[in-house]
């Protein structure tokens, strides 16, 4: 089994690409934990154990993502690219990451009302080390002409609304066909031109 994209490491590894498997193929409420057991071969008592409850296998798939996303955010900031091509890699590796993982992330935005408390600490936390990374890229995008004078945090939640809205648009409207990066660094790219006319 893989998670992430790498084959599964751990007991815990293994049930989570399971659960994503079972929950994407038959929903969250419609899923019992014996089921995963049968699938991995790990006995209940130790699913249980390792994960405490039936949500949790859900809760760390959500704080999984939001760490590999915060990874790819730490990649594309460490290059020495100009600031704005490097704030738009981090769009770009975001989506990317959706259209490799789409099944996993569809189950996330299907199933999120059952962690949705979860979802916004994960969030919250994640922005609270990355802000702070991140800021001197704005900084430097805006000396450089390329950002107006726009909090960082508006701009954030404005591409990250922008990108979780293209996901969903390309799941509903386009049935996943065609390109998720190639739209939606088009509706980026339109985004942050708006951003950069408001000096």
């Amino acid at each position: 089994m893989t998670w992430l994209g790498q084959p599964a490491q751990s007991k815990r590894d293994t049930v989570l690409a399971s659960a994503q498997q079972v929950f994407s193929a038959n929903g969250f409420h419609q899923t019992e934990v014996q089921v995963i057991s049968n699938q991995t071969g790990i006995s209940k008592a130790t699913i249980y154990k390792l994960f405490g409850s039936k949500n949790n296998p859900l809760q760390e798939m959500v704080r999984e993502v939001f760490q590999h996303l915060g990874v790819l955010t730490l990649q594309a900031i460490a290059t020495e690219k100009p600031a704005m091509d490097r704030l738009l890699d981090i769009a770009e590796s975001f989506l990317r990451f959706g259209e490799a993982n789409r099944e996993l992330c569809l189950l996330i935005l299907r199933d999120a009302g059952n962690v949705v408390t979860e979802i916004g600490q994960s969030y919250q936390e994640k922005m609270a080390q990355l802000l702070p990374l991140v800021e001197p890229l704005f900084e430097a995008a805006r000396q450089q002409g390329s950002l107006g004078k726009v909090d960082t945090d508006v701009i954030v939640d404005a591409i990250l609304s922008n990108l979780l809205g293209h996901f969903q648009s390309w799941f509903l409207l386009y049935n996943c066909e065609g390109s998720l990066v190639d739209k939606g660094m088009r509706n980026v790219s339109f985004l942050v031109s708006g951003f950069s006319a408001s000096r």
